[in-house]
């Protein structure tokens, strides 16, 4: 039987975050509490350091840089 993925929320990934800087949480700690893999609570700590505020945009949105990008792209191919 396959495993099936788990959809993480951005409301989940912040407060995952927010455990592991504002709480002192260990990044173990934090996963083993909730459950998560710990790769993927590095990965979301480096993302949202990286930029706070459009961090986790959400399904099918994306940042304005890559949103522009794509945007760019599709005139090229125009």
């Amino acid at each position: 039987m396959t495993e099936q993925r788990q959809l993480s929320t951005a409301e989940l990934k912040r407060e995952a975050v927010r455990l592991m800087t504002e709480q002192r949480y260990g990044v173990a700690a934090t996963a083993r509490n909730l459950g998560l893999n710990v790769k993927r609570l590095r990965r979301w700590k480096q993302e949202y350091t990286a930029n706070t505020q459009s961090a986790f945009p959400g399904n099918g949105h994306l940042r304005p840089a890559q949103e522009e990008l794509r945007q760019l792209r599709d005139e090229v191919k125009r």
